[in-house]
């Protein structure tokens, strides 16, 4: 019999966070906590983009999640490779912090990266988020979404956030700088090559082409011509190469 998910989560994990949702008022955090504490509260109420300390400084522009929205998803948990699919469990992906939040009725938790094997977006279109410890041997539990994986070929996507803190300077009747937080996000293509390495690679058919063998190169350019691509590609025309490549 499956278990119940909270009974899971007792059994598995003992170091979860629980996010609770807080009265404090807006914009009343202390400046000795840490950012974690701060975009916990920030968004466990309804301001989701930015909260306000005071006149000057603006609070924080973007999010450190994937989306926003809590989304349906399967989670396949390491131990045991236990896997949680369940139409009351939703989560949110915090890219800056690389932890998974589960939403499960009313109650949120953090489940720390060590205990995830990967876990997949279910909405409009199905994505998986895997551990390529190759990739980065300094941050082996880093998540990348997995664009093509097929007869050892692979394709896969990281997507970082950076927090850029407020640079301003107070004149007095006017400041200079950002007077706001933000977060920048950054995309990289990474694809495997023949010697198992991973290397970055941009999505135009010129970068693609210089990981085809060179007896390949003649009918690689016959299929780009035939299917009309060149120049930059979408993720799913690069499935469509990828597909051919590794037929």
């Amino acid at each position: 019999m499956l278990l119940k998910f909270s009974t899971i989560i007792v059994l598995i994990f003992s170091n979860i966070i629980c996010i609770k949702a807080q009265d404090a008022p807006f914009g009343s955090l202390a400046n000795a906590q840490s950012a974690r504490d701060e975009l916990s509260i920030a968004i466990s109420g309804e301001m989701k983009n930015a909260y306000t300390f005071g006149s000057k400084y603006k609070g924080i522009l973007g999010s450190p999640f994937l989306s926003n929205e809590w989304q349906k998803a399967i989670i396949c948990l390491k131990r045991d490779s236990i896997i949680i699919d369940r139409t009351d469990v939703k989560i949110k992906f915090d890219v800056y912090s690389n932890e998974l939040w589960i939403m499960h009725k009313r109650d949120s938790s953090i489940i720390n990266s060590n205990d995830i094997h990967w876990f997949e977006v279910r909405e409009t279109e199905h994505r998986k988020y895997k551990k390529f410890p190759t990739v980065n041997s300094g941050k082996p539990n880093l998540f990348y979404e997995e664009i093509f994986n097929d007869k050892g070929v692979i394709l896969i996507k990281q997507i970082s956030k950076k927090l850029i803190k407020a640079d301003f300077v107070d004149k007095g009747m006017y400041t200079i700088g950002q007077p706001y937080d933000r977060f920048e996000e950054k995309i990289e293509y990474l694809w495997k090559n023949k010697n198992g390495e991973f290397t970055e690679v941009k999505l135009n058919t010129k970068d693609l082409e210089k990981f085809v063998e060179k007896s390949s190169k003649k009918s690689f350019s016959e299929f780009l011509k035939q299917q009309n691509l060149k120049g930059r590609i979408t993720e799913k025309e690069a499935v469509l190469i990828l597909s051919y490549v590794s037929r």
